[in-house]
């Protein structure tokens, strides 16, 4: 019976994608995000991790370099959305993994337990770390934030809206104080 099971899952996988539209993917992802939001707002923010795609860096001037755990900020461009969001996710108390890919996840993910996940990326690349995060923390509240501009390098994304998704806990933090 395992080998149908295997050989049904490797014929799913060579289907062919189907076309969705970004208003779906947005919609879809919205979707998820109000089934994870009610346990997601009652874990502990220091107990969190933001994982960021190491895309979202401004590859002219950034002096960020990689190593074993990631991409490592240099934290030499304020404009940076990378910039931006570690050093306000830090100040909240989230620990931050700069991604250049799913390997790195997937280790961080088997080396430690966070209480809850924020994750930015490209559809492609959320459906495929949901998919490994369900199989190697399967209780774990996720919210994901989808990029305005996807790509390999440069890419963007709404740094406000991801603040907004930080912020969620069962404490009332104002707009205005962070």
């Amino acid at each position: 019976m395992e080998e149908n099971v295997l050989e049904s899952d490797l014929m799913y996988m060579k289907l062919p994608k189907q076309d969705v539209s970004e208003e779906n993917r947005s919609l879809e992802l919205e979707f998820y995000n109000s089934t994870e939001r009610r346990g997601f707002e009652k874990t502990t923010i220091s107990k969190r991790v933001l994982f960021l795609p190491h895309c979202l860096r401004k590859v002219s001037t950034c002096k960020g370099e990689y190593n074993e755990s990631g991409f490592i900020c240099a934290f030499c461009n304020r404009d940076c959305p990378i910039f931006r969001l570690k050093t306000f996710a830090e100040v909240l108390g989230y620990k931050v993994l700069i991604a250049p890919g799913g390997s790195v996840i997937k280790k961080f993910l088997e080396q430690n337990v966070p209480e809850a996940i924020v994750a930015v990326a490209c559809y492609d690349e959320l459906v495929a770390g949901l998919a490994m995060v369900r199989h190697i923390r399967p209780k774990t509240p996720t919210q994901v934030i989808y990029l305005s501009k996807t790509g390999c390098a440069n890419t963007e994304v709404d740094v406000e809206r991801v603040k907004e998704v930080l912020r969620i806990s069962q404490v009332v933090c104002p707009k205005n104080t962070l």
